[in-house]
């Protein structure tokens, strides 16, 4: 089985995560370490400045370190949920084979039985009966041509069951102009 791979590519910088380390190689540079900065109304000095900016980096680094392990994660999944539905499938088909494909314990493992066929109506069976009946007596002994050009799919036989209890079989009219014609006279 391929695996499908797809390349977990790293990181980059976003633009705050730029600006924020742009302004603390800036404050680390140009401010000295006795220097007051008013932000937002607070007094920092630089020192309070420099751990203010590099927490925010660490959180940001953070964040994408957690993204990258999150998108190998989603990679082995994507890897091992191929294999793993193929193994399923196999697995569900042993199981059925071993217990048989109707057995209620199926449902012990998820699986959900088969249902046994249902009995056909006498209806059913009768016209069942009738259509066979008017296939034999349509095709008789033929070619393999002749064959070919019957179709017993057309038209339906009217089937009644009459008050004595006796099947009464009306066959369909069947048009078939091709009946007979086994090509070789086309040109």
């Amino acid at each position: 089985m391929s695996n499908i791979a797809t390349k977990v590519t790293s990181v980059e910088p976003g633009p705050l995560q730029k600006e924020l380390a742009a302004v603390d190689a800036g404050v680390l540079k140009v401010l000295s370490a006795t220097t007051s900065v008013s932000i937002n109304g607070s007094a920092m000095t630089q020192a309070q400045i420099d751990a203010k900016v590099k927490g925010y980096l660490a959180t940001i680094e953070a964040a994408n370190t957690a993204w990258q392990q999150y998108q190998t994660a989603l990679v082995a999944r994507r890897n091992m949920q191929l294999e793993a539905h193929d193994f399923f499938l196999h697995l569900k088909k042993a199981i059925i084979a071993l217990l048989g494909s109707q057995n209620p314990q199926l449902a012990e493992f998820g699986i959900t039985a088969a249902k046994p066929m249902a009995a056909k109506t006498s209806a059913e069976n009768a016209l069942k009966a009738a259509k066979a009946g008017l296939t034999r007596k349509a095709r008789g002994t033929t070619s393999k041509k002749q064959k070919l050009a019957i179709n017993p799919m057309e038209g339906t036989p009217a089937v009644a069951i009459g008050p004595d209890g006796k099947t009464q079989v009306t066959a369909p009219t069947v048009v078939n102009p091709s009946f007979g014609n086994t090509g070789s006279d086309q040109k």
